[in-house]
């Protein structure tokens, strides 16, 4: 938690912990931990990764997509799983090389996962995070997003952007997006 707070929105403290070789200690909290413990992790991964290129570099070298992806699967808790998908959503936007790698590395799951998650009817929050994930991917490369997933996904993604009609003006134009992408 305090490497979190320390390395959020502050370079300085991104590369002092990067270069400490706090990338490859939080993922091996994050794969033995407790649910909390991954919590605490991604949120010091994130805070480590967003606007430090080697840090991302890193982050991608050593897993951290199939990290991100496995963290958005249903049998997960919320709070995980929206942290997850908040991460996941800024590299896909911001990242080129992970949008790259999760389009053309097929063991990943992270479109499949994504896409599952926007058509999650029960929690409107997570389908947004996840569409607002989702779509960077497909605006990359449509054909290879509707390869990596099964096309029932899409259709579901589809028919929930298509009926999206709550307040948040962004998650609705997110929605609209996708809706004109999918088949």
């Amino acid at each position: 938690e305090l490497v979190a707070l320390c390395v959020q929105n502050n370079p300085p403290c991104q590369a002092w912990a990067f270069e400490g070789g706090a990338l490859p200690k939080l993922f091996a909290l994050h794969e033995k931990g407790s649910e909390k413990e991954k919590q605490k992790c991604l949120l010091a991964l994130s805070g480590m990764i967003m606007n430090n290129a080697p840090a991302q570099e890193a982050f991608l070298q050593a897993g951290g997509l199939g990290l991100l992806a496995q963290d958005i699967k249903a049998n997960v808790g919320r709070r995980l799983r929206v942290k997850a998908l908040f991460t996941l959503g800024w590299m896909m936007r911001e990242s080129e090389p992970a949008r790259s790698r999760a389009l053309t590395d097929a063991a990943l799951t992270v479109t499949a996962d994504l896409a599952l998650a926007s058509a999650e009817p029960d929690d409107e929050e997570l389908s947004d995070l996840a569409m607002g994930a989702l779509l960077p991917l497909l605006k990359a490369d449509t054909a290879a997003c509707l390869r990596l997933a099964p096309a029932s996904a899409f259709a579901a993604v589809k028919k929930r952007a298509d009926g999206k009609t709550d307040d948040d003006v962004d998650a609705r134009a997110v929605a609209k997006e996708l809706s004109e992408l999918l088949p």
